[in-house]
């Protein structure tokens, strides 16, 4: 699995207080502008493969974890991990793991709701902050649907379903350009989702995250104070 044969990427594990660990890869000088980069739901530090390169090639520091039920990151069987405040306070505990004071955020996806959360708590810890087509502003296209169609109960038959081939039309869906979608790429999503604890926690977080879009005056309200 990634990053494994690819030079200049490092791999470390971070423990957090509720005894979670995150892996978390790494490039660039240690003493380089950290960028946080954080993927959105089922996805991993995968995702930013391309990203790693050209921003440790011009001075950033890039930390790229793998977010609590995703990738090589535990997985427990806890609601209370995935709710938007407990990945808002694990980033916080990774950034002070690495030493981080203040970083620039790019987030996508369901990682965007995080990012806002965490950049509204934290002001002084984000200095710039890009949202990747960001779960807070739009709207989960039948959320309710697979909802109800995920009761707790399933956990036991849950990882049985989860195939090589709906990973690769899933991607297919969501992809801007279906056709840059290579095999390489369907592996690398599907590898993680065969640890049976990784289909249960894909469901709890669509069940406890908090997927609902906010009204405009809110998001102002919410959003304005940020500098």
């Amino acid at each position: 699995m990634f990053p494994a044969g690819q030079a200049g990427l490092s791999v470390s594990y971070v423990g957090l207080a509720n005894g979670m660990t995150l892996r978390v890869v790494t490039s660039g000088p240690a003493d380089g502008r950290p960028v946080l980069l954080l993927h959105g739901w089922g996805g991993s530090s995968y995702m930013w493969r391309d990203w790693f390169a050209p921003l440790g090639d011009i001075g950033y520091r890039v930390i790229v974890p793998d977010l609590p039920g995703h990738g090589l990151s535990d997985k427990p069987d806890d609601d209370a991990v995935y709710t938007c405040a407990a990945m808002v306070d694990a980033i916080r505990q990774l950034l002070d793991a690495e030493h981080v004071t203040v970083a620039d955020v790019v987030a996508q996806s369901m990682a965007g709701s995080i990012a806002a959360a965490f950049a509204e708590a934290n002001p002084v810890r984000v200095k710039r902050i890009a949202l990747v087509n960001p779960a807070l502003f739009g709207r989960v296209r039948m959320e309710r649907l697979f909802k109800l169609v995920s009761p707790p109960i399933i956990d036991a038959v849950l990882p049985r379903l989860v195939r090589r081939w709906i990973v690769s039309r899933t991607h297919r869906m969501v992809y801007g350009d279906p056709s840059r979608l290579t095999e390489q790429d369907v592996d690398e999503y599907w590898a993680p989702s065969q640890f049976p604890s990784h289909a249960r926690a894909m469901r709890r977080l669509l069940h406890v995250f908090g997927w609902n879009r906010a009204s405009i005056e809110s998001m102002v309200a919410r959003l304005a104070p940020l500098a």
